[in-house]
């Protein structure tokens, strides 16, 4: 049985400026709702670059809590170049996310 076989090696970093907001409400000592939302790119290096996420805390006491969210990326970007130099990263990434912070 044949094996086949693919290799290509890709290197490209880039650097977008991004511009933001987020905030946290505490609805009661326990509970807190968070959101943040993010856009960039705006055409000097990718073309666009967007992010959002929102969520709920439950804080167990002032320094342990408990946080569970849902959080979307999005990228377009391309280097400009043809043929096997050409790369482009046109990506949307979600889901959830859970974690456990602790303050101090």
């Amino acid at each position: 049985m044949p094996r086949n076989s693919f290799s290509r090696t890709i290197t490209e970093q880039w650097i977008d400026p991004v511009i933001g907001l987020r905030g946290q409400h505490f609805l009661n000592d326990k509970l807190s709702l968070f959101g943040s939302a993010n856009v960039g790119g705006f055409g000097l290096v990718s073309d666009f670059t967007w992010g959002a996420q929102a969520g709920v805390g439950y804080h167990f006491n002032e320094r342990w809590a408990m946080h569970l969210h849902y959080k979307a990326t999005g990228v377009d970007y391309d280097n400009g170049k043809s043929g096997t130099e050409a790369f482009s990263y046109d990506t949307v990434t979600h889901g959830p996310m859970a974690g456990v912070a602790f303050r101090f």
